[in-house]
């Protein structure tokens, strides 16, 4: 299968194209830098720039395309007018896609389209409430594609990832930038310790984005283990996994006064994991090959 993965360069992308290659696709990465070209098939376009990319998809002719490139930066990505550049440059991108005859697209959401939940999350059922402009626009961007693929007689698949790590990640990510810390021998100060996510691996992020490729997962799918981890312990495992004092890592609020039903997981009865797809990792055996360790 032809396959064209937009931001084949980045920190999920990257996984992603392995694992498409691993499973024999033809795969083309595409990305703005020059200087990540780690397979022999990278080219250098930007979704911004039609001019760039146009000639690729109409002499390629990829069969499904996967579309990774958002403003990922830690310190700016929730709050980025970038978000609503990425939304236009992606409903224009995928226009282009479909012209040309594309007939998969796949799209990477977030679990922030859901805003802050109690409830365990589930695409066929929950309904959207994000409450900054990066989830904003993420689902702003999902509402649209739908008209577009409809319109094209596409298939749409549309990722929501819930809370990712693996090899690569942002050094200001919480994961990489505790671990730092940790290793220094300095405190790592949470400030919502108790805050209980999704965490999965961008190995199995790329599992999950195969599995929807070879079948006919619906539109939107949850991607994510349906496990929930405080923050806390998860960097207690981390503490364990690089061998450093998880007595390093405290709280710089009172735990006691905080609203703990705070949450972001995937619910079992979530459209991928009722499909019959399943995380390989556990935080025990995720973190060990994220940190290299």
């Amino acid at each position: 299968m032809k396959i064209l993965v937009v931001g084949g360069s980045g920190f999920l992308g990257n996984e992603i194209v392995k694992q498409l290659l691993a499973e024999g696709n033809e795969v083309k990465s595409m990305s703005r830098s020059r200087d990540s070209n780690r397979i022999k098939s990278h080219f250098v376009a930007d979704i911004a720039r039609p001019d760039t990319y146009l000639s690729v998809l109409e002499d390629w002719q990829p069969q499904v395309v996967v579309q990774c490139a958002w403003v990922t930066s830690q310190k700016v990505y929730r709050e980025s007018l970038e978000n609503q550049d990425y939304r236009t440059q992606t409903l224009q991108f995928a226009a282009d896609c479909f012209k040309i005859g594309v007939n998969h697209f796949l799209g990477l959401g977030s679990s922030a389209e859901y805003g802050v939940s109690s409830l365990p999350c589930n695409a066929a059922v929950t309904t959207p409430q994000p409450v900054d402009p990066y989830g904003r626009n993420k689902y702003e961007t999902f509402l649209k594609l739908q008209d577009l693929s409809g319109a094209a007689n596409a298939r749409l698949t549309w990722g929501r990832v819930f809370q990712p790590y693996g090899l690569g990640q942002d050094s200001e990510r919480l994961i990489p930038w505790a671990t730092e810390k940790l290793l220094l021998g300095q405190e790592v100060k949470l400030q919502n310790p108790e805050m209980t996510l999704d965490w999965i691996s961008s190995r199995d992020i790329a599992s999950a984005i195969s599995w929807s490729i070879n079948r006919m997962t619906p539109q939107a799918i949850d991607i994510g283990t349906s496990l929930g981890t405080s923050v806390r312990q998860v960097l207690e495992e981390v503490a364990l996994t690089i061998g450093t004092d998880p007595d390093l890592i405290v709280s710089t609020v009172n735990t006691q006064l905080q609203k703990t039903d705070s949450k972001l997981v995937v619910s079992v009865d979530s459209p991928l994991l009722k499909d019959g797809w399943k995380p390989k990792d556990t935080l025990q055996t995720g973190l060990p090959w994220a940190l290299r360790k």
